[in-house]
């Protein structure tokens, strides 16, 4: 797996966690998107293609 697709997740988890303590990797763990090794995981994947196909200027999000 490239690195892109890393980049654009955790880019959402620090998006969605601005306000929250901690890095963006460690949300995405939280958030079972991605291993302990840094991989992206099958959740992570199915978050990421949910997030990039947002369209317009306002969105909802579930998370967890």
């Amino acid at each position: 797996m490239t690195q892109e697709p890393l980049d654009a997740l955790l880019g959402y988890a620090a998006a969605l966690y601005s306000e929250a303590d901690g890095a963006p990797i460690d949300h995405a763990r939280r958030q079972g998107w991605v291993d302990d090794d840094g991989q992206i995981t099958k959740a992570g994947k199915d978050a990421l293609k949910a997030l990039s196909e947002q369209k317009g200027t306002r969105s909802a999000f579930r998370i967890g």
